[in-house]
């Protein structure tokens, strides 16, 4: 999705009153640098929008794929904070609330 289309049809929201509105980017780096290359634009549109970008699949991943999907981020939007995580490991609280302090 486009952050763009989407922050304009929040405009139409009716329901319980947003406080903020914040992008996180979950990325797969398994697949990153291909799917970079074709969908450069929709990537790089979502990743300039994203406060967070999320490298998922640290447990799968190599170190150079983690290492490359950073630089994408790094190279597309320097001020994202940029979190290394695997989905099949918990996250504990505390690592929720470092990660996205404005979630409480």
């Amino acid at each position: 999705a486009e952050p763009d289309n989407i922050l304009q049809a929040l405009r139409y929201y009716k329901g319980r009153p947003l406080e903020s509105i914040r992008s996180v980017s979950i990325l797969d780096p398994l697949r990153l640098a291909e799917l970079f290359q074709v969908l450069t634009p929709l990537i790089s549109k979502q990743l300039t929008h994203a406060e967070l970008a999320l490298i998922n699949k640290a447990d799968l991943a190599t170190p150079e794929q983690i290492a490359e999907a950073r630089r994408i981020v790094e190279g597309t939007n320097p001020h994202a904070r940029v979190a290394i995580i695997s989905a099949r490991e918990s996250l504990t609280p505390a690592t929720l609330m470092e990660l996205m302090p404005w979630i409480l």
